[in-house]
């Protein structure tokens, strides 16, 4: 992700992205495309944190994987005898599996809809035109159920 956008999110976002320096060192890994997606996944996390009032989420790593939005995170315990509610976990681990899977159907480049594409043993989620220009090939059907739920 470009340096501008990936600054957009730590500076609106600043709760979540406070260890930038240090997890997130290399920044987002992954392509313009998916701003919109973590934008909004970040915006989710934030109002729940906010409302409920439960240990704030931190972000350690944002980045592609195996064609997918892959968003890794801790919470802020202020005390080592604290620990995060199974409820709260759950509930923000859900909005984090829905962007997931979501990022599965948008394209990593144009934010467009997407497919899972791979080139070697290389996936991306691209819209058609990206994969043409970055020479990737469609998945099959059986390789696409692998990564991607229906």
């Amino acid at each position: 992700m470009t340096e501008k956008l990936q600054n957009k999110l730590y500076k609106k976002f600043n709760k979540i992205f406070t260890q930038k320096e240090l997890s997130l060192r290399w920044g987002f890994e992954c392509d313009d495309g998916w701003y919109e997606l973590i934008y909004s996944l970040c915006e989710k996390i934030q109002a729940y944190v906010d409302e409920v009032k439960c240990q704030q989420v931190i972000a350690t790593q944002v980045k592609e994987k195996f064609g997918s939005l892959r968003f890794y995170t801790a919470f802020d315990l202020l005390n080592e005898d604290d620990v995060i509610d199974d409820i709260h976990y759950d509930a923000i681990q859900a909005m984090i599996d829905t962007a997931s899977e979501e990022s599965l159907k948008t394209c990593e480049v144009t934010g467009g809809h997407g497919t899972l594409n791979k080139r070697g043993n290389w996936l991306k989620t691209l819209s058609k035109e990206s994969s043409v220009l970055l020479g990737y090939n469609a998945c099959e059907k059986a390789e696409s159920a692998l990564f991607v739920k229906s």
